[in-house]
Formats: structure tokens, sequence, C-alpha cells
């Protein structure tokens, strides 16, 4: 006979079906069950470690510490946030993931670009959606310090090069930065 260590689970502290707190995770399965009523109340299970403590909940990501229900109802939550919602169709992408780690890795950068009232303008200037990504992905690699590829933006969001040479001018022009960079590139 088989044992299996079980946990009981931080994020979902009930059954829904009949109200229980004995909700633990099989292991063995990834599912999230009700040991009163044997209910299987998720499938998908990220994370099976024991409950983490206050001082490394911030520590795991998003993926690991919610269940495939959790997820969703935090997906629908991020997506009613304006930014997000901004992000997800520059992006052209519902996934939570990839918003998030968008945003992660550019968070003070995406503040800055949509706190400047010409970057905002110059997004709903973009004719297509292709157009409105590399605008974003210059300006963000601009604020980084470093001139953006045109030929691998182009390339990437099928953009014309001629348009987008165009475009990262305005974005230089409206971040202030100096056109000494766009020379330095070309050489």
């Amino acid at each position: 006979m088989n044992y299996y260590s079980y946990y009981v689970t931080y994020s979902t502290p009930v059954c829904p079906y009949c109200g229980s707190a004995k909700v633990v995770l099989d292991l063995h399965g990834g599912a999230l069950v009700c040991r009163s009523c044997g209910a299987v109340i998720d499938d998908i299970i990220f994370d099976a470690s024991p409950p983490p403590t206050a001082s490394n909940l911030s520590t795991l990501s998003i993926n690991n510490r919610l269940t495939k229900t959790e997820k969703t109802r935090l997906h629908a939550s991020i997506l009613s946030n304006s930014l997000s919602r901004r992000l997800s169709r520059i992006l052209n992408t519902t996934e939570i993931d990839d918003i998030i780690d968008y945003v992660k890795a550019n968070t003070p950068e995406l503040i800055k670009a949509y706190n400047n009232a010409c970057l905002r303008n110059l997004l709903k200037y973009c004719k297509t959606s292709g157009e409105k990504k590399a605008v974003l992905e210059a300006a963000i690699t601009l604020m980084h310090g470093d001139y953006p590829l045109v030929s691998m933006l182009s390339n990437q969001y099928e953009v014309g090069k001629k348009r987008l040479r165009l475009l990262i001018r305005k974005v230089m022009k409206c971040l202030s930065l100096e056109m000494s960079i766009e020379a330095l590139a070309s050489t």
C-alpha cells in the first residue's frame, strides 16, 4: 500500500461543495481533494510545498502559489487594471504570465512611459498594434540607455523601416533624448 504526503493548503481553506476544512493536496496526482466528500476541487496545482510563512510569501512567484481557478480570477482582476488592459492590447496577449513578466522586467520604464503625455499621444497616433508594440519596445530600450535596432524591430513587429525610424525619432523627442545616440548607432 502506498502512502502519500498531504499538506493542508493555504489558498483554499474550505471545500466549496460540503464546506469542510479538510481540504488536502494529493502530491501524487497533483489535485486538490476534499477528504470529507471526496470531491476534486482543482486538478492542476502549481505548488506542493507546505504553507509559506509571512517572510517568504512574497518570494514565491504567482504561478507557484495559485491553483488554476485562482490564477483565472487573478487574470480577470489584473486585466481590470487600466495599465494591464493597455499592455494586453499592446502585447496582443491575455496570458497573465506574459503581462506580469513584461511588467516585472520593465516596471520603472512602463510607469515613466505612461506618465509621459507625449508617449501616450504617440501610442494613439500609431496605426497598427505592431507599431504600438515597436514604439513601446523602443521607448523601453531608449530608457535603458541603448538605441533600438531598427531592422530587428521592423522584422519582429512587421513595421516598415522608414516608418519605424520616424516613430523612434518621435519617441526620442518625447523622452528629450539627444540625436547623438542615433548618429552613434548608425556608424
